[in-house]
């Protein structure tokens, strides 16, 4: 399943203080946002103190137990006392195997294969399960990294397919690491690869929900969080997945962009290329599985690159000409347009607007959003969830009322201003205050 970015107004960034006092918790990717394999980041320091350590929480994809990250950490400048929990691949892992309560790791048994380099062992070390160094006495295999980073997914091909059908732990989700300006390979691609061959893989760490699960049992004030990462396909997704908001940090993965003068517009436009990617594999995916049996072909790896596994030889023809006919809807900006030369206003689908009232002449414009609880029936594996709940209300002095409730769409808001047969020019005034208050979640563009 791939997930779309949801948020479609992407305010760009300079500095920390523009949103430390609008979100309780803030949750911190480590390896290319806090560091980059060997220091600190310029200001790491001063902004954790800006936020205050009670708010900060460190989520990494690391294959090491949390006390050795911040041992790593602190020997690089960042005290212990700057955050209030770290929270690793690793150390789930650790955990997961001592207890034994995961769905996952209560059918395995007996020894375990590593797929890994040897420091990395102390996420399994003492959980009650061996460790043997050859494959055939295996009942499952734990992969931690390749053998070295100088390595490709093809140089395990065969070593994977030894490994079937053995169920497989991925303690590290990432398919890449930048170091020094090069992008190494990580165990993440080596059991993605391992599941479109029809292995049985867990994944520890982000996207997947296991990690975002345990945090959210220790965050201490869960209302407003923002996650900062460095990567879309672990970071972003997995965030978004959790509901919360993020922040892409342009020191890790995409640092290049930064030094190509990346800007507030290229930012935009990489989300959406990002969603559009999302949608493309999704439909591919649909594809080779109705038509071809293929599990999963395709996989983004960026907003720019789907990697495609393809069938037999003698299908790749009908199977690429079928992709070519796909539809797929590629994502678009917020935007509102005004022809301030006749009053015409355009509004794009995605545009949204936050809790706001505003009054304009004789019309009072109020949006207030609440929450229902949408609760699953009993036994269907569903989640309960909290469901925005939107009125919105327009007034006028001689007491009509119109009142909508759905999302807080600016469509419907027009909706309620045209019942009141509100001018055009009234319309635009009123965007444009609740733009200036920044409850609108659209660029607005004047033309004319």
């Amino acid at each position: 399943m791939l997930y779309e970015l949801k948020q479609k107004n992407y305010p760009f960034l300079t500095h920390i203080k523009d949103i430390a006092s609008h979100y309780d918790t803030f949750v911190f990717d480590i390896w290319g946002v806090i560091h980059n394999g060997e220091k600190l980041f310029p200001h790491v320091v001063d902004c954790f103190h800006q936020i205050g350590s009670e708010k900060i929480y460190l989520l990494s994809n690391s294959p090491l137990r949390a006390f050795l990250v911040e041992h790593t950490l602190e020997k690089m400048g960042l005290e212990r006392s700057t955050y209030k929990a770290c929270i690793t691949s690793g150390e789930l892992c650790y955990h997961i195997l001592k207890n034994r309560t995961h769905p996952f790791v209560e059918k395995l048994e007996g020894k375990f294969f590593h797929l890994g380099i040897d420091y990395e062992s102390n996420a399994f070390d003492e959980t009650g399960f061996t460790k043997t160094s050859t494959l055939h006495e295996a009942n499952f295999i734990i992969t931690t990294s390749p053998l070295s980073v100088f390595d490709t997914v093809e140089d395990y091909e065969e070593t994977l397919e030894k490994m079937l059908p053995r169920p497989m732990i991925c303690v590290n989700p990432d398919h890449f690491a930048k170091f020094e300006n090069t992008d190494y390979l990580c165990a993440g691609a080596i059991a993605q690869r391992y599941k479109e061959l029809g292995g049985d893989v867990l994944f520890i760490g982000k996207p997947h929900s296991l990690a975002y699960d345990h945090l959210k049992k220790i965050i201490t004030n869960p209302q407003k969080i923002i996650a900062f990462g460095d990567a879309f396909e672990t970071d972003m997704v997995g965030s978004t997945k959790a509901g919360w908001d993020q922040v892409l940090v342009l020191t890790g993965l995409y640092e290049t962009l930064k030094k190509d003068g990346f800007n507030e517009d290229m930012y935009k436009r990489l989300c959406q290329d990002f969603t559009t990617a999302s949608r493309v594999a999704e439909a591919i995916n649909v594809f080779a599985r109705e038509n071809y049996n293929l599990p999963d072909p395709a996989v983004v790896l960026d907003p720019m690159t789907i990697k495609l596994k393809l069938p037999s030889r003698s299908q790749r023809i009908p199977f690429l000409t079928g992709i070519e006919q796909l539809y797929v809807k590629p994502d678009t900006t917020a935007k509102v347009i005004i022809d301030d030369s006749n009053g015409t206003l355009v509004l794009t689908e995605h545009v949204r607007i936050s809790t706001v009232a505003v009054a304009q002449g004789n019309l009072t414009v109020q949006v207030k959003e609440g929450a229902n609880v949408s609760q699953p029936y009993a036994f269907s594996n569903g989640t309960t969830i909290a469901v925005p709940k939107t009125k919105i209300k327009v007034k006028e002095k001689k007491g009509q009322l119109g009142i909508v409730e759905a999302g807080a769409s600016l469509q419907e808001v027009v909706q309620g201003l045209q019942k009141l047969k509100a001018k055009p020019r009234d319309l635009i005034t009123i965007l444009n205050s609740i733009k200036a208050a920044g409850a609108l979640q659209a660029d607005i563009e004047v033309i004319g």
